[in-house]
């Protein structure tokens, strides 16, 4: 009998961080798990550890505290891969000295698109 996968999910866990659950990778954004980082504090219930256990990947939007909190990415454990920005490095000792770092270099692309979105189709339409 064939597996069938689990289709594509999407949980927000508050912020900006969402739990994507894509091909059996779990995909954690701009990790941000406690109540309070900063100034910021969560508006929403206190999260479930399920919910941010067995994560695959980390991604880093950018590097501002609410997006890129050390205390979060360490309760995702050391066998957490992270992508961050171009730029951003994870030096070999120090406070990054249990991550994998990984600045990939991403080609975006639009899946759909509205031709008055495009200014030049725009002009070319009146």
């Amino acid at each position: 009998m064939p597996l069938v996968e689990a289709l594509p999910s999407l949980t927000f866990l508050g912020h900006s961080t969402v739990l994507i659950e894509l091909g059996g990778l779990r995909i954690l954004t701009d990790p941000v798990l406690f109540d309070r980082v900063g100034l910021l504090r969560r508006v929403v219930n206190p999260l479930d550890p399920g919910l941010y256990a067995r994560i695959d990947v980390a991604l880093l939007s950018h590097l501002h505290r609410d997006h890129f909190d050390l205390a979060s990415l360490r309760l995702l454990g050391q066998g957490v891969r992270l992508l961050v920005p171009a730029g951003a490095s994870c030096p070999p000792a120090g406070p990054w000295s249990w991550a994998r770092c990984h600045s990939p270099r991403l080609t975006l692309r639009t899946a759909a698109s509205d031709r008055r979105s495009d200014p030049e189709q725009r002009r070319s339409a009146t």
